[in-house]
């Protein structure tokens, strides 16, 4: 059996890239608290693997339930973790985004009157380049390749898997993701035949740097962002330029993207958060759980029996087709309990970039139950999804914080917390917005003091001055 040691291609740009490190300041970005159950990786034998336990970096950590890996997954996690430094909850988003690119948009939910297929947008943040964020790709990507190289085999194979999964990455514009999935187009010259366009709609975007995204979504005039929320819809893609007709429907656009929670606060904006773009991405932390001087690959036997096995539920979910249903256990569930859960946001930033957790929660589930080899939705499946979206709900908790959804507040108060003392208005003018304030910067102050975020006093400099000085400093809490 053949494996492909790497078959991404880009958008026009580079393929892979290295992590970048952050400074031992950097890290503080990354705040949060300790959820509910959460420990410190185990100890390893050393007299069984080369491992052993690293030693405490900035962060707090979270653990991710065993619930959230039932099955292959969890079998995918074990081999892929074995011997190598990955975080096994970045293993276990980047299996759900490999799955879930590979299941296709066959099935679907009605959630209302929408349709919800089973594409997943992931961000695997890192505190720093220890955080082994891309270490998490390598073994889901052969044990995939592997499955891949067994249904080529077969010589019925339902539609699409007789094409291999499309693998991007160097996103940058929207008509860039609209062309890899696009429609057959009309011939337009008689010296040319007609484009046969993309018939195969599924593509897995894999950024190593995906604050790329973030950054070129922000330039005026640029696609993107319109495009990747578009795509989560399911709607179709149709950038509109000048000088191109592009249109891709029925998408099914998946995403695995990495990035360190320092490139995070600096490159997605206020209007990330509002226009719907950050919640439509479950955020994982990562974070290396322990050293590996020597990692060694998985088994090849081990590669091929788990591909074998994956390639069979691939195969058996694409024979089926139509609306996925709740079992009756699962539909109590949902209405009694879970729906209510994932509803119950906190009234700030953290609350809009959580505020998809509902259809994120049925769309896991949808996951699950193909890879659990069923039809329908049970019980089960709702709560292995819930548990892996418990475990993106402390992620956010612990990359955003309690951030304020203003961008420019949160920014004053991101400069008074590293300040770490009191600062006049001259002084927040200059540090914070570079000698150019918003017009608004006194409705900004008085709000957050309103909200106890931070506190302020008269203070006379001189004996010769006419008026007081307002300072500011971060309220203790």
């Amino acid at each position: 059996m053949r494996h492909h040691p790497d078959d991404y291609s880009d958008f026009g740009m580079d393929g892979f890239g290295g992590t970048i490190p952050l400074s031992a300041d950097e890290a503080e970005a990354v705040r949060g608290v300790l959820g509910p159950g959460a420990t410190e990786p185990e100890e390893i034998d050393a007299t069984q693997s080369s491992a052993r336990k690293a030693p405490e970096v900035r962060g707090k950590s979270i653990a991710l339930s065993p619930g959230a890996t039932p099955g292959i997954i969890g079998e995918i996690v074990t081999a892929a973790t074995a011997n190598s430094e990955a975080d096994p909850a970045a293993v276990a988003a980047t299996v759900l985004g490999f799955a879930a690119a590979s299941l296709g948009r066959a099935r679907y939910q009605m959630i209302g009157d929408e349709r919800h297929h089973p594409n997943l947008f992931l961000a695997i943040v890192g505190d720093s380049s220890s955080g082994r964020k891309g270490t998490s790709m390598s073994g889901p990507r052969t044990i995939f390749n592997a499955a891949e190289d067994c249904i080529e085999q077969l010589r019925e194979k339902p539609f699409p898997l007789g094409c291999r999964l499309k693998k991007r990455s160097g996103l940058s514009t929207g008509e860039g993701l609209a062309f890899e999935i696009r429609d057959a187009g009309e011939k337009t010259d008689d010296n040319q035949d007609p484009d046969p366009g993309e018939p195969d709609k599924r593509i897995l975007v894999n950024e190593s740097e995906l604050v790329q995204i973030f950054k070129v979504s922000a330039r005026p005039g640029n696609t993107l962002s319109v495009s990747l929320r578009r795509s989560w819809d399911g709607e179709t893609l149709a950038p509109m330029t000048k000088t191109s007709r592009i249109s891709a429907t029925s998408p099914h656009v998946n995403i695995i993207g990495h990035i360190t929670a320092a490139e995070l606060s600096t490159s997605m904006s206020e209007t990330d958060t509002a226009n719907g773009l950050a919640n439509r991405f479950l955020w994982c932390f990562s974070k290396r759980p322990r050293l590996v001087p020597l990692p060694r690959p998985m088994p090849t036997h081990e590669i091929e029996r788990l591909g074998q096995a994956l390639a069979d539920l691939i195969v058996q979910a694409h024979k089926q087709s139509g609306e996925m249903v709740m079992t009756k256990a699962a539909e109590n569930y949902w209405v009694s309990e879970l729906y209510a859960d994932v509803e119950t946001l906190p009234d700030n930033a953290l609350g809009v970039i959580l505020r998809r957790g509902a259809p994120y929660v049925r769309r896991l589930a949808m996951v699950y139950a193909m890879l659990d080899g069923s039809g329908d939705i049970d019980e089960r499946h709702l709560r292995s999804a819930k548990a892996f979206w418990d475990y993106s709900t402390a992620s956010a908790r612990m990359i955003f914080g309690d951030r304020q959804v203003d961008g420019k507040a949160q920014r004053i108060l991101d400069v008074l917390d590293e300040f770490d003392g009191e600062m006049n208005r001259s002084q927040l003018r200059k540090d914070v917005f570079s000698n150019k304030p918003p017009a608004n910067l006194s409705e900004i102050l008085l709000q957050l003091e309103a909200a106890g975020e931070i506190t302020s006093r008269k203070h006379w400099a001189s004996a010769k001055a006419t008026r007081p000085q307002t300072l500011y400093r971060r309220a203790v809490k």
